[in-house]
């Protein structure tokens, strides 16, 4: 710290103790006053050339070891040393600094030139004086002789690296030398007291110029702090959405990515999909849909997954195969075999075709299913043989019957009604397969004159065919009967629903009657409760002096809704009272 800044904030800790007087600022003054000066990291340097002392005397021209022969000269020479000291001019202490050398030489001698003398500056000077003494010392328990003192004043300087040469010419010697002022290392500035050390590092990324002034390394700049801390990005980087710890790259945050960190990044669950224009957006690619884009929505024309022409429809991250006819499973890949129900009857061979069979039937039979078929002789005594979808059946002539018409009708000659019933009698009459009936018996018969007499007067009902439609099994039901019997089961379930809903219905309607009353009730007695109460607000003593019955006023005041009524009730019949007796008295008056 400069010596101008440690004594200006100083003097602002005083003030600002002084103005809060407030204890801690008080102690910080206290601190700053017990601290030294201000301290410079200064040295000082001499350089020693040559040193020349003929006579080998002191100050006081006498010899360096007091052994002077009978003619004066010495005997023996001086061991010289020589000292520095920095003092503020007119005082002797060494305040500033000081230092010492080793002995040198004797009479005359050349100081090698890397014999440096140097010191530390303890505290930098304004005005000085630099005393440089030669000195003799016989041993290291001998105390020192002063032989030549040189003297240089100096009121400021500053440190500088080159050297001032002085030659000082005393009455004893003559001392020769270079000297010079200069910072230590990492201290910069007029006085050394700026401190400045290169580093590059966490803590700073810089060097430093001739005045102590931090100079960022290539790839740092100094932003929030003067230590070059901030990194120079990558040329192009985004610096909203990226950063970089190193210089020259480009550190993406979440959700950013690129080169320069200038992409958006889908959310991480996205599967089929990508962002616009910020991160962890989920903008589906056509045929997706879904929250992340996993719902396939265009599966039949992307993967075409249906077999054997079957339509496919899509769904939401599905799709459905409408079959054809003969194929089923999920992607209509299994072919359906029609065999396998054993549509063939009477011993047909079954072949299983694409959505269909084939049956081969044996002889006298045919069809899709192998049913019986019309041949010669199938029905007898004139009937007609029809080849129907379950099978041939036989359409009897008037007076015959049976599945082959091989049976007589009776004789007697019945009524129409008679007649009707006889055949429907006759056609619910299980079917027979016989077909050897005589026929001698037949033409022989004396129904065949009745029937060629009545045949145009007959009922109709009793000229239609029995049919009998063979079972499976081979048994047989009259198709009549059975569709009857599913018409009447029918007609007693829509008739047995009906009447059900209907009670319902009326039920529901008579609830809601009921409740429509009882709240249509209770708004009614409300309203009026709400009017007596306001007339009772205009004029509370309105009811005290039209009825002195205590019961009335309380129960009006009270809102029941009853003693409400009645007493509304009997103040309307009381009106109408006085109303009356007011005009019969007109009327008399009158008269």
């Amino acid at each position: 710290m400069h010596c101008r800044d440690f004594t200006r904030q100083l003097v602002a800790a005083i003030v600002k103790g002084i103005q809060c007087l407030c204890l801690r600022y008080l102690l910080v003054v206290l601190l700053a006053a017990s601290l030294p000066r201000c301290q410079g990291r200064g040295m000082f340097q001499v350089q020693f050339l040559d040193y020349a002392n003929p006579n080998q005397t002191d100050a006081q021209n006498r010899c360096c070891n007091r052994d002077a022969d009978s003619q004066g000269n010495c005997r023996s020479p001086c061991r010289t040393f020589f000292t520095v000291c920095l003092q503020p001019q007119s005082s002797n202490p060494c305040i500033y600094g000081q230092a010492s050398s080793g002995v040198l030489g004797s009479e005359s001698f050349v100081i090698p030139s890397n014999s440096l003398l140097q010191g530390q500056v303890t505290s930098w000077p304004v005005s000085f004086e630099m005393v440089i003494s030669a000195r003799h010392r016989q041993d290291a328990n001998s105390s020192a002789v002063l032989i030549e003192k040189a003297t240089i004043t100096k009121n400021y300087v500053l440190p500088n690296e080159q050297w001032s040469n002085f030659t000082h010419v005393g009455p004893v010697a003559r001392i020769r030398f270079s000297y010079r002022f200069v910072c230590q290392q990492h201290y910069y500035g007029s006085s050394c007291s700026t401190f400045c050390l290169p580093r590059n590092d966490s803590f700073g990324h810089y060097t430093c110029d001739g005045q102590g002034r931090i100079v960022c390394l290539p790839g740092w700049i100094a932003t929030r702090s003067s230590y070059c801390l901030t990194a120079v990005c990558r040329p192009g980087c985004d610096l909203v959405h990226g950063s970089c710890q190193t210089p020259n790259e480009c550190q993406c945050e979440d959700g950013w990515q690129g080169h320069n960190c200038t992409q958006c990044s889908p959310h991480p669950n996205c599967v089929h999909g990508t962002c616009s224009n910020w991160k962890w957006q989920c903008n589906c690619y056509p045929g997706w849909g879904g929250s992340y884009c996993n719902q396939d929505l265009v599966s039949c024309s992307r993967i075409k997954p249906c077999k054997n022409g079957a339509l496919c429809r899509n769904k939401p991250d599905s799709f459905d195969c409408i079959c054809p006819k003969g194929y089923t499973g999920r992607l209509c890949e299994k072919e359906i075999d029609e065999c396998s129900s054993n549509p063939c009857f009477h011993g047909g061979n079954c072949t299983d075709l694409i959505g269909d069979y084939n049956c081969t039937c044996p002889k006298g039979y045919g069809g899709k299913q192998c049913f019986s078929i019309c041949s010669p002789n199938t029905c007898q005594n004139g009937g007609r043989c029809v080849n129907g979808i379950r099978g041939s059946f036989c359409t009897c002539k008037e007076g015959f019957t049976g599945a082959s018409c091989e049976k007589v009708l009776p004789t007697s000659p019945p009524n129409n009604s008679n007649t009707g019933e006889s055949s429907s009698h006759s056609s619910n009459r299980p079917s027979s397969h016989s077909s050897n009936h005589p026929s001698s018996h037949s033409s022989n018969h004396p129904s065949n004159h009745l029937s060629s007499t009545r045949e145009s007067t007959t009922n109709a009902s009793t000229a239609e065919p029995t049919t009998a439609f063979p079972s499976k099994n081979g048994t047989g039901g009259t198709f009549k009967e059975r569709e009857s019997v599913e018409t009447r089961r029918t007609t007693m379930i829509v008739a047995i629903v009906v009447s059900v809903t209907t009670v319902l219905i009326l039920i529901a309607a008579s609830v809601a009657w009921k409740f429509w009353r009882k709240r249509r009730r209770e708004a009614t007695d409300h309203t009026n409760a709400g009017a007596i109460e306001a007339a009772h607000v205009r004029n509370p003593k309105q009811i005290a002096i039209e009825d002195t019955d205590p019961k009335y006023c309380a129960g009006a005041r009270s809102g029941n809704p009853e003693i409400i009524r009645n007493f509304t009730s009997s103040k309307q019949q009381e009106k109408n009272t006085n109303k009356n007796k007011n005009t019969l008295e007109k009327k008399r008056s009158r008269k």
